[in-house]
């Protein structure tokens, strides 16, 4: 499945590359500049990877994405009983004593329709997860941001924005906007 994902999110990517500025212009929001900040890139990359390691721990299948190609860092997904749950998080880290910057409103908006597009690309092309997942079951897909700091090996959660969970059928989109909300700060212990 770790294979399976990591393709979609790749190809996903690809699309996104060619289709991002026409696709956020629609929606009049503007995506900010994604110049990698050499002085933070392992910083980011050590807090996205232990994201990661925190939802496989509780079942999730992960993937990132390096070098902030997509509006989310960690993908995960999880089949669950009655439907599928595919997470998109946006991860940033510090190990100074500063506190993670957080998503400004455009950010978050970006990060809110970017799981639009990703949604109509699962439709689309989800024909990958056959025989890996149920694809007649329900697709959950939420999105947020977490801010962790690095201190002598500990982490700590500061700063998140509450995820916001999107309900999927190919028939109807449900907005379920800070209802049933996760916080990942819990699963970071």
């Amino acid at each position: 499945m770790k294979n399976t994902l990591k393709t979609f999110v790749e190809n996903l990517r690809e699309n996104w590359q060619k289709e991002k500025e026409t696709f956020l212009k629609a929606y009049n929001l503007v995506l900010e500049s994604s110049a990698i900040d050499e002085s933070t890139k392992d910083t980011e990359q050590i807090t996205e990877e232990f994201t990661a390691t925190q939802l496989e721990k509780i079942g999730y299948t992960t993937t990132l994405v390096k070098g902030s190609q997509t509006p989310s860092d960690v993908w995960a997904i999880k089949e669950c009983e009655e439907y599928i749950h595919l997470m998109l998080v946006q991860v940033k880290g510090t190990i100074t004593e500063n506190n993670p910057k957080p998503l400004n409103d455009n950010q978050i908006l970006v990060l809110r329709y970017f799981t639009k597009y990703v949604l109509n690309y699962f439709f689309k092309y989800n024909n990958i997860f056959a025989n890996k997942i149920d694809l007649k079951k329900p697709i959950f897909i939420s999105n947020g941001y977490i801010g962790l700091k690095i201190k002598s090996g500990t982490y700590t959660p500061f700063g998140q924005t509450p995820f916001t969970f999107w309900y999927f059928t190919k028939d109807k989109e449900i907005a379920m906007k800070n209802k049933n909300t996760i916080f990942l700060p819990h699963y970071f212990k």
